[in-house]
């Protein structure tokens, strides 16, 4: 984790997707906050929204009901912006 963080690598999390498939075994286990505070630019996506059935703004409400802290769900869009391939 500290030499993705270092290199700024971003990691993308899309939360349904990843508990649909068991990649991730139950909500509580979830390891954006613990990516965020290894200082990982996380963001949050949606995988595939047809097979998921979801949406970005459902995708950030759940990360917010579980763990809501403003100043993170901004550094989590923050994060997306800084990362996509924009010039």
């Amino acid at each position: 984790m500290k030499e993705l963080a270092e290199k700024g690598i971003g990691i993308e999390m899309c939360p349904t997707s990843n508990l649909q498939t068991g990649a991730v075994k139950v909500w509580t286990s979830y390891p954006l906050p613990l990516y965020m505070q290894a200082g990982l630019p996380v963001s949050v996506h949606t995988d595939n929204r047809s097979v998921s059935g979801t949406t970005l703004t459902a995708e950030l409400q759940k990360v917010y009901t579980a763990w809501p802290d403003e100043t993170m769900l901004q550094r989590l869009i923050q994060n997306a912006f800084d990362t996509a391939f924009l010039s």
